[in-house]
């Protein structure tokens, strides 16, 4: 190869790389979007079954059983992963003793959605 040939080749692949990056850059931006509207359409979903925000107590109910622990639904936040595709579950949050909710985490693993969440009844 000549010293013409080589330096072609790297100005090709210089310009094919710029192209990939900027490509990521507007990949990860649109992910964002997508993310985000996402969140804002899985609060919609909560407020839509009567849970208001910080305010219902709720159940989980994954498969036949029922949580036996009580949460406040605080909102919705994407569940980081390995994958391009953005997922969102319901973010819950512990009750304190005063009986408003908790900033520390609720401890439920898994995906959440908000077909999963029951209403627990006030005490008469």
């Amino acid at each position: 190869m000549t010293e013409h040939s080589i330096k072609e080749l790297i100005r090709q692949f210089e310009v094919a790389d710029a192209k990939a990056t900027q490509a990521r850059r507007d990949a990860n931006v649109a992910r964002q979007r997508a993310a985000d509207a996402m969140v804002s359409e899985t609060v919609r979903q909560v407020e839509a079954k009567g849970i208001e925000i910080g305010k219902t107590l709720v159940r989980v109910r994954n498969g036949g059983s029922v949580s036996s622990e009580a949460y406040f639904v605080v909102g919705a936040e994407e569940e980081w992963q390995h994958s391009h595709r953005p997922r969102v579950r319901v973010k819950l949050a512990k009750i304190k003793k005063d009986g408003t909710p908790s900033s520390a985490p609720s401890g439920w693993r898994g995906s959440l959605t908000p077909d999963m969440l029951e209403i627990v009844e006030p005490r008469p």
